[in-house]
């Protein structure tokens, strides 16, 4: 009987063990955090990196009101390439407007949108890791 009692007494003081179960805790909401923060960036560097190719691209055709929309698209295609953004979910949109009046301008509207995979799409129900946004660039048309 002795024997057993000293056995839990044992058992109920010992420390082995509480570091892997403290980094068990621990290691998987630390591990959750630096992949969100890591992803959260790459999503804001996704949306900022379409804006700049919608602007770029509503600059261009303000330049020339021949261009088609293959060519706008082709144009926004390249200008998300060269900052290593996938091209594939880009659609370009452009309209031209006429203001009447005394001004007489005429406009370009560019709307751009695309649609963003999160990388924990897989871990996601029913597709719910993808989100579309859109944004628009207006300019005026210089003849």
């Amino acid at each position: 009987m002795k024997k057993i009692y000293d056995f839990i007494r044992r058992y109920r003081s010992s420390n082995g063990g509480t570091t892997a179960i403290e980094f068990a805790l621990i290691s998987f909401p630390y591990l959750f955090m630096i992949l969100g923060t890591m992803e959260a960036g790459r999503v804001i560097w996704t949306i900022n990196t379409v804006q700049y190719a919608v602007e770029a691209t509503s600059r261009y055709a303000a330049l020339d009101a021949t261009l088609t929309n293959a060519d706008l698209q082709t144009y926004a295609g390249d200008k998300l390439q060269e900052l290593a953004v996938d091209i594939a979910p880009l659609q370009i949109s452009p309209t031209y407007n006429s203001v009447s009046g005394s001004s007489g301008v005429d406009f370009v509207e560019i709307q751009g949108r695309y649609q963003i995979t999160l990388l924990v799409d897989m871990l996601m129900p029913n597709g719910s890791g993808t989100f579309e946004f859109s944004t628009l660039a207006r300019k005026p048309i210089i003849n």
